[in-house]
């Protein structure tokens, strides 16, 4: 009886391993300079973005495109401040196309988010 556990823990550990999605990729784009870096992303769908801030200002990526309400952005990071970095909320759900981002406190600063079907 004692050997019959471990096996089935053994097992079981097994399955949980076989059954991991893989992971997806995650692009990053730099606020620097009270610009994008790069001004042009590429994702496949279901990858994240994160941008990082390397300005002494707050900066902001978000989404220009506006979810069915007409407020709400497909995806926002939030504010991001000096030396920050933060994850790109809605990124990850966005089927293939293209998407034009800014920042929401220093509106010049704009880029483009390509979803590219896998």
């Amino acid at each position: 009886m004692k050997r019959f556990i471990p096996l089935v823990v053994a097992a079981a550990g097994f399955t949980l391993m076989s059954a991991a999605p893989a992971s997806a990729a995650t692009s990053m784009v730099y606020a620097a300079g009270y610009t994008f870096l790069p001004p042009a992303a590429v994702n496949h769908p279901g990858d994240g973005l994160v941008l990082t801030n390397t300005d002494y200002a707050a900066h902001t990526l978000t989404s220009l495109d506006k979810q069915a309400d007409g407020i709400t952005p497909l995806f926002d990071s939030g504010p991001v401040g000096h030396g920050g970095s933060m994850q790109v909320n809605g990124v990850t759900t966005l089927p293939a196309g293209t998407y034009r981002f800014y920042c929401t406190y220093h509106q010049w600063m704009q880029g483009v988010l390509q979803v590219t079907a896998s």
